[in-house]
């Protein structure tokens, strides 16, 4: 009987944690790169990725508020560069059993691009998919895909269209 108690109080507390607010961290491949006006930028780091939202049940999944922040660095035609990109969006979530969900996020961003003399900045959109899998008053570990899309407008009236696509592995903690 206090078995079966326990296992009941820890089920509970699992569904519980997983909703409410969360914070995350992951470390991602070195991004695909395009850009509509240099030819084959290369990227120079792995992209970095901390994530801050705040998750709901649904009668069917789960769907979060995040915020997001992604940093990376690349050569630029010689030119050593850094981008930063913050957004905002939703992530929904939809359960496959044993803890394990498939989840799609998209949102709005801005990007930052900089080097010793240059910089840029502009808006645009990301989306991505992925898996995660639920570790119970913990939070979760997934693995991910998300491309970023940006027009960049510089100083010296330069425009032009940024595309990242970059894979990530990452944990969350909930709060």
């Amino acid at each position: 009987m206090r078995s079966l108690l326990a296992a009941g109080l820890l089920a509970a507390a699992g569904s519980i944690a997983s909703a409410g607010p969360y914070i995350g961290l992951g470390i991602g491949s070195g991004p695909s790169l395009s850009n509509n006006t240099i030819a084959n930028p290369e990227q120079t780091s792995r992209s970095g990725r901390l994530l801050l939202g705040y998750s709901f049940r649904m009668p069917v999944g789960r769907l979060s508020i995040e915020g997001e922040a992604n940093r990376f660095d690349f050569d630029l035609n010689g030119m050593a560069m850094s981008s930063t990109m913050a957004g905002a969006g939703l992530k929904y979530s939809f359960p496959l059993g044993s803890g394990f969900e498939v989840f799609g996020r998209g949102g709005l961003q801005r990007t930052w691009l900089s080097d010793g003399g240059y910089a840029g900045d502009g808006d645009g959109y990301y989306l991505g998919a992925g898996f995660e899998l639920r570790i119970p008053i913990f939070g979760s570990v997934f693995v991910d895909y998300e491309h970023q899309s940006a027009t960049i407008d510089s100083a010296t009236s330069t425009t032009y269209d940024q595309s990242a696509g970059m894979f990530t592995l990452g944990a969350t903690v909930n709060l």
